[in-house]
This record gives structure tokens, C-alpha cells and sequence, in this order.
């Protein structure tokens, strides 16, 4: 389809498949239409929805659609082209009064160790910069 970013969404030929409403996703892509002055409405496949990045990666495979948003790991597997357009942080939160238990640290210990960052950034799409960087957040 040769859609590099979110106004391709919008180009004839381009056959799309969102995730249902409330994902994190589609309330990001919602957001980014609103920035960029496109309508739902003109984006041919936007009322098709799906609730796993896995179902979207099906759905092109399948032919239903031939774009969607989604995460790399999801696409890897089926062997689809991927075009970044956004790095997410994602952050493990974990209540003091659980910091000290054992699986809680094997756990911390193994995402900041080498193997554990490798094993993360081996399933793609992950960027791996701070891994196992500690925060404290004070009430």
C-alpha cells in the first residue's frame, strides 16, 4: 500500500483496519487525525475494528485490509513491512512494599541484565535504552 505515515491512511487504494474504540491505539490515532485535519470519515476501512495488534496483522495477511496500526512484534511473524511512528515508553510499576520480594527483583534484575535485553529486543519493535532503569515516585 506503500503508507508511510497517518496521512497515507486518507489515499485511494488504501484499505484500512483500526482497533476497536478505548485501545490505546485508536485513541492515539484519533488524536493524530485530529492534529492532521483528516476525517474519519476518509479513511476507507476506519469503522473496521479489531481488538489485538495480532487481528491486524491477520487481517492484511488475510487481504481484509492492506494497512493498520499496530506493533512491530505483531508484525514480524507474518512477515509484513513496518513503518515506526511513534516510540511508547512503557514502565513496570511496582509498589514499594513489593520492591524488596525475591521474583520481583530476579525480575528487574533479569530486564537490566544483557541476556534479558537481548531476549526483549530479539521479539523487535522494543527499544532497549533504559531497560532496567529504577525510578522512585514520591506521593
Amino acid at each position: 500500500a506503500g503508507v508511510r505515515g497517518i496521512r497515507d491512511l486518507a489515499r485511494r487504494g488504501v484499505q484500512f483496519v483500526n482497533r476497536q474504540r478505548g485501545a490505546g491505539t485508536r485513541v492515539w490515532l484519533d488524536a493524530q487525525l485530529k492534529l492532521t485535519g483528516i476525517a474519519a470519515e476518509d479513511i476507507a476501512g476506519y469503522d473496521s475494528e479489531v481488538t489485538t495488534h495480532a487481528e491486524i496483522a491477520r487481517a492484511i495477511v488475510e487481504g481484509r485490509a492492506n494497512a493498520g496500526l499496530g506493533i512491530e512484534t505483531a508484525a514480524i511473524p507474518y512477515g509484513l513491512g513496518f513503518v515506526p511512528l511513534i516510540v511508547e515508553p512503557y514502565h513496570l510499576i511496582v509498589p514499594e512494599k513489593s520492591w524488596a520480594l525475591a521474583p520481583v527483583q530476579r525480575m528487574v534484575g533479569w530486564v537490566a541484565s544483557d541476556d534479558g535485553r537481548s531476549a526483549i529486543a530479539a521479539l523487535g519493535g522494543y527499544e532497549m535504552g533504559e531497560s532496567g532503569k529504577t525510578e522512585w515516585i514520591e506521593d
